[in-house]
């Protein structure tokens, strides 16, 4: 019988961020399509 290579069990990490609202995305995707609209109109 082969010993495992490693093992990992039980993990905790700190200071994980929390995953953002919907709506925290969506308004940074609106405010990335307006600067992106913006630099290509002024062209």
């Amino acid at each position: 019988m082969l010993a495992p290579r490693w093992v990992m069990d039980n993990l905790v990490f700190g200071n994980v961020a929390p995953v953002p609202e919907s709506g925290t995305l969506g308004l940074i995707a609106a405010g990335l399509l307006a600067l992106a609209a913006r630099k290509l109109c002024r062209r």
